[in-house]
């Protein structure tokens, strides 16, 4: 029997019975390579030594290959071509690009200066505005305006220009809550803040006259008040000597040469306190009411040079000369040559004060004591006319301070916080007026 490549005899395979080839397998052993190869793809016939197995036809691969090699030149060349055209493209865009921008940017810097030139014309017609709006507000509230402040409007003008030299840096704070405020003209505040003064309206009244909130209002009064107070309080109000001299009234140098100012208290009203010492130490026996005390001092003009903060009504006038802070500015004008040893401070009877004043080195103006029991000499009678004639000056100074209708009505308990601040500026203020004795 003979056996086939795989040892197998042939008899057994039942070639001739089979018709599904299909599904018919052949073992390893019948190729070459022990598989189907490119060399010897079919297999060994079963009976091997009637057939011989021949090695297939090799394939193409060179050829194969050179073509693959020639097809990916091309495809290289073609690519290489391709990215060349898109980097021509991309830099053709973008020069598009820059100079789509240098452009845009051109008409940006022109819309600027269009926009320049705009805001300037705007500047120039409001600038414009602002102006006529003065001169409306000059020729139709002209006549009264002095009935509202006590002033002109030019003295207004000098006043607001004195107080606010620089409309920028003008130290006031609000509260930021207040935004009405940011957009009134400081002209409108401090008017607002000279018509308190002067007419003493309340806040509910002004509200209405400015179109603002009574804490609004309360907000622009105090702000200002307390600014002018810093304002006037920085200025020096005191005259050199030189000045006093050639300024002095004929009369006046006539009787007393070397007197330079007088001195004189006054008594403000208040609302009564609610504490029981409080009210008793604002009681005033001259006034029989709640007051605050006051000293001021005038030159022989009338015009104020010394204005003392206040103090409770029942002070007397020696304790409040000395407690006021007088002496030791005299002594400092004593030092500066303001004043010299030997002038003299002219005061009433009621300012009991000749030693303190005659331990400065300066001499005390006063009206003459009768003596007890007897009349007043011919000569002292005659000395305390002349001191009378000058001394309704520093009245007269007092009662045109007192024009202001704030501190001339009863104050009340709501503005104790800046009384002082009040005080004082309604006397400075009188500075801004024509002189008291024109001479």
């Amino acid at each position: 029997m003979d056996k086939g490549v795989c040892g197998r005899p042939h008899d057994q395979l039942n070639v001739d019975t089979v018709d599904d080839n299909y599904h018919m397998f052949v073992c390893t052993k019948h190729f070459p390579d022990g598989e189907p190869t490119d060399r010897y793809p079919d297999p060994i016939p079963a009976n091997a030594s009637q057939t011989r197995c021949t090695p297939a036809r090799p394939p193409p691969s060179k050829r194969l290959q050179t073509l693959a090699n020639v097809n990916v030149s091309e495809e290289n060349a073609e690519l290489h071509l391709a990215v060349d055209e898109s980097k021509q493209e991309n830099a053709v865009s973008l020069q598009k690009e820059v100079t789509l921008q240098e452009n845009y940017n051109l008409d940006l810097t022109e819309k600027l200066a269009q926009q320049i030139l705009i805001n300037e014309e705007l500047r120039r017609k409001s600038t414009i505005a602002e102006q006529k709006k003065e001169k409306n507000m000059d020729s139709h509230v002209k006549n009264n305006f002095k009935y509202y402040t006590g002033f002109v409007y030019e003295q207004f003008m000098n006043i607001f220009k004195f107080l606010v030299p620089d409309e920028c840096k003008i130290p006031l704070s609000f509260p930021r809550t207040i935004t009405s405020i940011q957009y009134m003209p400081l002209k409108d505040q401090l008017l607002l803040t000279l018509i308190k003064l002067r007419l003493s309206f309340d806040f509910k009244h002004l509200a209405n006259l400015f179109k603002l909130s009574q804490q609004d209002v309360g907000s622009v009064f105090r702000a200002w008040i307390n600014y002018m107070f810093y304002r006037f309080g920085s200025v020096p109000i005191w005259p050199d000597r030189e000045v006093l001299l050639q300024q002095m009234p004929v009369k006046f140098r006539e009787d007393f040469s070397t007197t330079f100012v007088i001195l004189d208290g006054t008594e403000l009203k208040v609302e009564r306190p609610s504490a029981l010492r409080s009210q008793s130490q604002c009681y005033s026996d001259y006034k029989s009411a709640t007051t605050l005390k006051g000293l001021v001092g005038i030159d022989p003009r009338g015009s104020f040079i010394f204005i003392s903060m206040l103090f409770s009504g029942s002070i007397s006038d020696k304790e409040i000369t000395t407690t006021c802070g007088l002496l030791p500015i005299l002594q400092q004008l004593l030092e500066c040559g303001k004043l010299k040893r030997g002038d003299g401070v002219m005061v009433d009877k009621g300012f009991l004060i000749q030693h303190e004043i005659e331990e400065l080195g300066l001499k005390l103006v006063i009206p003459p004591f009768a003596p007890g029991g007897g009349q007043m000499s011919a000569a002292d009678v005659a000395l305390t006319k002349k001191i009378a004639t000058h001394r309704v000056h520093v009245e007269q100074a007092i009662s045109r301070a007192k024009k202001f209708k704030i501190i001339d009505n009863k104050l009340d308990l709501c503005l104790f916080a800046c009384v002082n601040q009040i005080w004082f500026c309604c006397c400075f203020l009188t500075g801004f007026m024509p002189l008291l004795i024109q001479d």
